[in-house]
């Protein structure tokens, strides 16, 4: 159970469930489509993705000085890293745009 919640803790995915929660609660004060949940997926890629570059921005600029774990491991796992927040990125951009043009919110 503490290596599920270490792995939670270093990809910020708890933060992102905090996104999603407070989305929810949001929920009955906005009239949403039909596309609600491309919304949800796009607006929790966008979270994910900005979390992680500042720890990569961080693990970058602090090489070797992080005593943070969840630095440590964006250090050690940056290339892997970078990889998948482009592949992140790109998803969610992919996502909004066919949000906007198909006039999904």
């Amino acid at each position: 159970m503490r290596k599920i919640i270490a792995l939670i803790e270093k990809f910020s995915l708890h933060v992102v469930a905090g996104c999603r929660f407070v989305n929810a609660l949001l929920h009955p004060l906005c009239e949403f489509t039909a596309c609600r949940l491309w919304w949800v997926v796009s607006l929790g890629l966008a979270v994910w993705s900005v979390y992680t570059l500042d720890h990569l921005f961080d693990a970058r600029l602090n090489c070797g000085r992080l005593k943070n774990l969840r630095h440590q491991f964006h250090e050690q796992h940056f290339k892997r890293l970078v990889f998948v927040l482009l592949l992140t990125s790109l998803t969610g951009l992919i996502i909004f745009i066919g949000l906007r043009l198909h006039k999904c919110g």
